[in-house]
């Protein structure tokens, strides 16, 4: 009955962001979109959007209309502009379930009613936009963490400034200071191989970090949104062995699930 009653209450959020899906996609709206993107006015585009449009962290979403109309330029370059206009609304777009219409391999999506909500595309001037918030990120760490690939978020509890990096050998690091610090000093604490885990298809994801018989979890809620993310530190019960690897986060996960008991949440 509770599973019943949570996924009933998961399709209906996913409905209202992208209506209730259907197995045919509205031409006619598709054809509005396309349209407008022909005419080159952003002003009018801007009205096709489901707002906030995620980009790729620590680049900030687009929150609304006048956020679209002044980056515009650096997100719909001519390259994304000719693949939505030369694209045949018969072959090129396609309804994918409670996740909405995909142009292509899902370079945009819509919503059921028309609205963009997802752009899976990276022009040059946005992706120089990245690399000089990613380098100036660098100058201003603590040396010794500088040598991060992407940084997957920064967060912050009522006491702790922690961050998810990603290195160059694809695994994930945590390090977190005292709120009162600059993250130019050195970390209170540093964990590595950091364990990154989705759960299901709707977006919600976890980094799960092991330091000793301490579990550190940060949770984003991407379905919910309430809370946006939240740090769980969970600690491992005596009959588990500290010397067995968090090798895989299916492994992490099942420690958690088997093993642990609950510290502390903080939001």
């Amino acid at each position: 009955m509770l599973k019943n009653l949570i996924l009933s209450f998961v399709i209906f959020i996913c409905c209202n962001k992208v209506a209730c899906y259907a197995d045919e996609v509205d031409k006619a709206l598709i054809e509005k979109f396309v349209n407008s993107v022909r005419k080159n006015d952003p002003h009018e585009i801007s009205t096709f959007v489901d707002y906030p449009i995620k980009r790729n962290y620590p680049l900030p979403p687009i929150n609304n209309a006048q956020d679209f109309i002044d980056r515009y330029d650096e997100i719909f370059d001519d390259k994304l502009k000719n693949m939505i206009i030369q694209s045949n609304i018969d072959t090129d777009w396609h309804a994918v379930g409670w996740r909405g219409i995909m142009l292509k391999e899902g370079i945009l999506w819509l919503t059921y009613d028309g609205q963009l909500y997802v752009i899976n595309y990276s022009s040059q001037k946005e992706s120089d936009h990245y690399n000089n918030i990613i380098s100036k990120q660098k100058k201003e760490i603590y040396p010794a963490l500088s040598d991060f690939k992407t940084n997957e978020g920064i967060y912050e509890t009522s006491t702790y400034r922690f961050r998810i990096d990603q290195l160059e050998d694809k695994h994930y690091r945590y390090a977190s200071w005292k709120k009162d610090k600059l993250m130019s000093t050195k970390p209170d604490m540093v964990i590595h191989n950091c364990q990154h885990e989705f759960q299901g298809t709707g977006g919600d994801n976890e980094y799960i970090c092991q330091n000793g018989d301490y579990y550190y979890v940060i949770s984003h809620n991407v379905i919910t949104g309430t809370p946006p993310y939240a740090l769980t530190v969970y600690k491992v019960n005596k009959n588990y062995t500290s010397e067995e690897q968090l090798d895989s986060s299916e492994n992490a996960r099942q420690i958690l699930n088997q093993n642990a008991e609950l510290i502390n949440t903080a939001i």
